[in-house]
Order: structure tokens, then C-alpha cells, then sequence
């Protein structure tokens, strides 16, 4: 565990200084560091955790205001609604993001109570202001105990007089960069939040707006131009697929239900020029579904427990008719409710190049598939010139799929491929400035960079592996009971000429995004606003 590190400061700023008397710091054995005070003092109650500081008219010093860098729909106001349960939480995405509250006046402020969300261990600095410009560490290193989700933690830091106390957080112990609080107390002072400014934004014929927490609508955010349409938050391309190049689409809604026969599998996937258990294995099927607030056709894949590997799988390569210095790969996947990944197994992902099986050779290309961890977790799986064993290398996303019920979940993987300029093998080693890129829903979620996937420039991105099937190569690997995905909407794109030009913004050739970005794909025109 890590030890906390209070550092003490005194600002012109702080009448009282960011001075720290105590902290709050637990071994491992579960015991406090001696003037620690119980982290989890109460039963979460809006006034445990201190008096009022003597000094201070509790009728005229309320929490006014609260703030946040941003949040994934769980918004800051949650913090102080007196609400423990685990819905009623701030969470935002990434290192440094913070959440900032606002007192009615320059007041002492000595301790803050926090409710975590989730059992994980949580990184974070306190900080101070009097004007919301300036601002002062009043704590750094500080952490929460594990295993308390949504009871107060006490963090007795000495007193400073503040108008603004802001939490950055670090991530968690899971680790993961999620930065998420259920509830949270300063001093004990009363909250009044009245009505919050920009607190959501919607959409309003053509306009987006900001709205303050009590509904009214204030300035407006942004405007959408030709060829783009209001959503919830934002101004996206109109429902069409103008946006992209569609470089291969299978949406199987001209396949024929029922078992998937040979030809209709060979026309629908471009004459696979290999495959490996789609025909040897135990069924795959197309049907009409309506599930998970869906409904159309795809593939049924289906693994009968006991069974791994890729014969008792699925697995083809789609030839794209060209070769590519930059693709998405975007699909629909559905995980059987209560799904029981094991130890893990692949999902579809792309290929460059000729490579045979284990690290590729100087002359070979690379192999990025995807997985499925326990968890389930998404992984990148690749082979590329410079991995460190025989299989290969694999790198987690910082998501988790929810299998408790029926959930659809829109994949996209983006790779760039590196810099490389030889013709022959005669010629220089390829340059380690290709990555790649995982979203969820549209979101970034997994990015891994300074990989060297070629060293010959004739090598591209050529191929669709399209695969899932439980393993590994031994059969600690094996489902446990039966289980199923479902498959549908199966793109290959790049952005649009024109897509690209209307929107600067966008990120193209070795331009990465940033985790927690969120991008345009096909699966926005076919599911638009709140239908994703």
C-alpha cells in the first residue's frame, strides 16, 4: 500500500495557512497510524464527521456550488445529495480530473469527508482557493481506505480558510484512471446548492444549450452547421454514412436465418481465403433478434461448455481489397447474460501482411487481434516486430464488459500503422510510431503506442480477422457451461475527405486521442442519440 504524503504549505492567500494536523492513513493489518481518526466514522449521515468549526455561523457558510472537469452522465451535484447508493456518484475518466465545490463566503475549512464509490483504493490531492483562479496543494498523496464503497472517510488536514476546495484525482488502485465519489462533506457545512450553472446541455432545434441544474436554459453552447444534427450533447454528422469510407460492411440482413450455410458465409465475408472452425466447429447461426433493445439479424456463435480453441470457434480472414496505413474496425457484440470468460479467448481484430504462425519475421507483418479477459475485460492481442515472447503481447483496456444482463456493446478498434521505408530487406528497420486504439461505445477506453508493426513500406493493413472462440492452447481454457455471442454490424472505414475537412477537430493519420475522446462511427447512423 502506499503511504500518504501530507505536504504542508503556507500561502499568503490562506489566512490560516494549508497547514495539515492530522491525516487519515490505514496499515495493512487494517490499523490507524495512531493520531489518525476513524476513516469510516458514522452511518453517513450529512452532519457525521465534526462540529462546525467555533468560529463560523453555520447559517451563513453553505456549499453554494459545485463543479467538475467532466463526467460520464453521473454528474458533481450528486456528491452532495445526501444520497449513498452507488447511482448517485460523480465519475469522471482520467489522471488530474477533479471536482471542485464552492462556499457561500471565505470560511476555516479543517477536515473532509468523503464517500468512495466502488472497493478499490482511491488517489487524490486536495487543493484550495479563495477566488477559483489561484489555487493552492493543501494535500497531496492522499488515499482512501479499501473495501468502505459509499460510507464517509474522515481526512482531518489542519485548518485553512478557503472559498473553493477542489479533489484531483489519480486513478484507483485496480488499477484504472476512473476518479469516482458517491458523497462528499467539508467541515460540516450545510449545503445550498440553488440553482447550478452548465450543469447539462441539450439539444434545441439545431442548437445546443446549456442548461443550469434547476432546467433553465442559459447561452448557447454550439451551433450545427450543413449536414449535421443535434444530439443529446453535441453537433454529429447527419444520419447518413457520408462521414466515412466504408471500406467492408456486413450487416447479414440478407443472409438467411438458420444455419449458416457455405455459400452465403463464403459471399458474405469476401471468398475468406482461410478459416478455421467456422464449418469443423459446433454451430453458428444466423438469427433474427430482439434483444437487449435491438432488433435485426446477425450471427449466433455458440461454444458448448468444455470446448476451446479455435476449432471449437470461430475464426476467417476477409480480404479488403487494399491495403491501408490507417483502419477501424467497428462491431455490435453481445455477451450471453451471466457470461463466464474463464480464462479469456479472441475477438475479431485486423492483419497486415504475410505472417506465419509466432513472432512475425523481418519481412513479415503483424496480427492484431482482440480478447477477452476475465473480467470480462477487452485486450489488445498483437504480434509485431518487437514483442518479448512467442505469443502475443497483450495490453488492457480500462473497461469491463457488464454480463449481469442482455447489453450490447459497440467495439471499435483503430490501428496506425508505423513509419517504414524499406523496399527490400535490404533496408532500414521500421520506425516504432504505429498504435492502436479501442473504444467503447465510442469512446476511448484502450490505446497502445510505439509499436513497430512493419519494417517493409509494401506492408498495410489488408486483412479482417474475424474470430471469437474460447483460448489458448491447453484446456484450462475451456467453458464451464454453454455460453453464446451475438455478432452484428460489421464495418471497416476510415473517416471521409470530406468528414475530415468540415471537422479539423477529428484525429487522422498518427494523431492519438486522448482516453475518455469519443468519436463518430457507422454504428452513430444506425443508432443515433440515445438509441446507441
Amino acid at each position: 500500500m502506499r503511504y500518504l504524503c501530507l505536504l504542508c504549505f503556507v500561502f499568503g492567500f490562506c489566512s490560516m495557512g494549508c497547514s495539515s494536523t492530522s491525516t487519515h492513513s490505514t496499515d495493512l493489518d487494517g490499523s490507524d497510524d495512531g493520531d489518525a481518526r476513524d476513516a469510516s466514522s458514522g452511518d453517513g449521515g450529512p452532519g457525521d464527521g465534526g462540529d462546525m468549526p467555533a468560529d463560523t455561523d453555520p447559517l451563513r457558510v453553505e456549499i453554494v456550488a459545485v463543479q467538475a472537469s467532466s463526467h460520464d452522465g453521473h454528474g458533481p451535484a450528486n456528491t452532495l445529495d445526501r444520497d449513498f447508493s452507488d447511482e448517485s456518484r460523480w465519475s469522471a475518466l482520467g489522471d488530474g480530473e477533479w471536482i471542485a465545490f464552492t462556499l457561500s463566503q471565505a470560511a476555516p475549512v479543517e477536515y473532509v469527508q468523503l464517500a468512495p464509490y466502488g472497493n478499490s483504493i482511491k488517489y487524490f490531492d486536495l487543493e484550495c482557493s479563495l477566488d477559483g483562479d489561484t489555487w493552492t496543494p493543501w494535500a497531496t498523496g492522499l488515499e482512501t481506505l479499501p473495501d468502505a464503497p459509499g460510507q464517509y472517510q474522515r481526512f482531518d488536514l489542519g485548518p485553512t480558510t478557503a472559498r473553493m476546495v477542489r479533489y484531483v484525482g489519480h486513478g484507483t488502485s485496480t488499477p484504472s484512471l476512473w476518479n469516482s465519489l458517491v458523497e462528499v462533506d467539508i467541515s460540516g457545512y450545510p449545503v445550498n446548492l440553488g440553482c447550478l450553472p452548465h450543469d447539462s446541455f441539450a439539444c434545441d432545434d439545431g442548437h445546443v444549450f446549456w442548461f443550469d441544474s434547476c432546467g433553465n436554459r442559459e447561452d448557447e453552447k454550439e451551433h450545427c452547421g450543413a449536414g449535421e444534427r443535434c444530439e443529446t450533447d453535441a453537433c454529429v454528422a447527419s444520419g447518413s454514412f457520408d462521414a466515412f469510407q466504408i471500406i467492408f460492411q456486413q450487416d447479414l440482413e440478407d443472409t438467411d436465418p438458420g444455419p449458416y450455410s457455405k455459400a452465403a458465409w463464403e459471399a458474405d465475408w469476401n471468398a475468406p481465403p482461410w478459416a478455421d472452425g467456422v464449418y469443423t466447429g459446433n454451430g453458428v447461426e444466423i438469427v433474427d433478434y430482439d434483444i437487449g433493445g435491438r432488433a435485426s439479424r446477425g450471427m449466433e456463435w455458440i461454444f458448448p461448455e468444455g470446448t476451446f480453441s479455435a476449432p471449437n470457434g470461430y475464426q476467417w480472414q476477409t480480404p479488403l481489397g487494399g491495403s491501408y496505413e490507417e483502419c477501424y474496425l467497428t462491431y455490435s457484440i453481445m455477451f450471453k447474460p451471466g457470461f463466464e470468460p474463464v480464462l479469456g479467448g479472441k475477438l475479431p481484430g485486423f492483419q497486415g501482411g504475410p505472417k506465419d504462425t509466432g513472432p512475425p519475421s523481418w519481412e513479415e507483418g503483424f496480427g492484431g487481434s482482440l480478447m477477452f479477459k476475465q473480467g470480462p475485460t477487452p485486450v489488445f492481442y498483437t504480434y509485431h516486430q518487437d514483442m518479448p515472447g512467442t505469443y502475443g503481447e497483450t495490453w488492457y483496456w480500462d473497461y469491463t464488459f457488464d454480463v449481469s444482463t442482455a447489453i450490447w456493446y459497440d467495439i471499435t478498434y483503430r490501428v496506425v500503422m508505423n513509419t517504414a521505408t524499406a523496399t527490400s530487406t535490404e533496408g532500414p528497420d521500421g520506425l516504432n510510431d504505429g498504435f492502436q486504439e479501442g473504444f467503447v461505445n465510442g469512446e476511448l477506453v484502450g490505446q497502445k503506442e510505439g509499436l513497430r508493426f512493419r519494417n517493409l513500406a509494401s506492408i498495410g493493413i489488408d486483412v479482417a480477422r474475424i474470430q471469437a472462440f474460447f483460448g489458448g492452447a491447453t484446456d484450462d481454457w475451456s467453458t464451464i457451461r454453454d455460453e453464446w455471442m451475438l455478432i452484428d454490424n460489421v464495418f471497416v472505414w476510415t473517416y471521409s475527405d470530406a468528414y475530415l475537412a468540415d471537422n479539423p477537430s477529428v484525429k487522422r493519420g498518427r494523431q492519438t486521442n486522448a482516453l475518455g475522446d469519443r468519436i463518430y462511427t457507422p454504428i452513430d447512423v444506425l443508432y443515433p442519440g440515445t438509441d446507441r
